[in-house]
């Protein structure tokens, strides 16, 4: 099974899906003498999904702490960087008329960090409406600090704004990258 291949150890009732085994499993997990055995195996299977999990993420580690996920996210952003490193990013039409849109309506809620963003990306706007890829990296990232603003209506316009710059940077970078 796909879970199996994944490294997640199934017991005969999830292999089967027999009603009959999910039943008496049912019953051991809930029997004082047997409870022990059954707690193990979702041990070992929860750190099997996790490790599953993880892996898509290019991460070794059967638990998502806060340090592996932190180890994640700048492994993340270090490849989103080289190759925004060696690419540029298109700014067709229709994304410039979202990010105008956005500006506005953050200026209209006096959200100016969100509204200066904006103002950034189209100053940096150079030859066939691109902008270099290491300051469309650089946006990114400060709109994923503005995104986590406990101003929900900063963070909600923040969320936008990089919902455009990503819908740009995607539709800017070859199959391969």
């Amino acid at each position: 099974s796909i879970l199996e291949n994944s490294g997640i150890p199934l017991d005969a009732a999830q292999k089967t899906g027999s009603a009959l085994l999910h039943r008496i499993r049912s019953g051991f997990s809930d029997n004082p003498f047997t409870v022990g055995a059954n707690a193990e195996l979702k041990a070992v299977q929860q750190d099997g999904f996790n490790s599953a999990a993880l892996k898509t993420a290019g991460i070794d580690a059967s638990k998502a702490t806060p340090e592996v996920m932190g180890q994640g996210l700048d492994r993340i952003n270090g490849v989103f960087k080289n190759i925004l490193d060696k690419n540029e990013v298109a700014l067709p039409d229709p994304i410039v008329h979202r990010i105008a849109d956005i500006q506005t309506r953050a200026l209209e809620e006096e959200k100016k960090p969100v509204a200066n963003i904006a103002d950034r990306i189209m100053k940096a706007v150079g030859p066939g409406d691109k902008i270099p890829g290491q300051i469309a990296y650089g946006i990114k990232k400060d709109l994923d600090r503005l995104a986590d603003s406990a101003d929900t209506t900063l963070a909600y316009h923040a969320r936008q704004l990089r919902s455009a710059m990503m819908d740009a940077i995607n539709g800017s970078l070859s199959a391969e990258d």
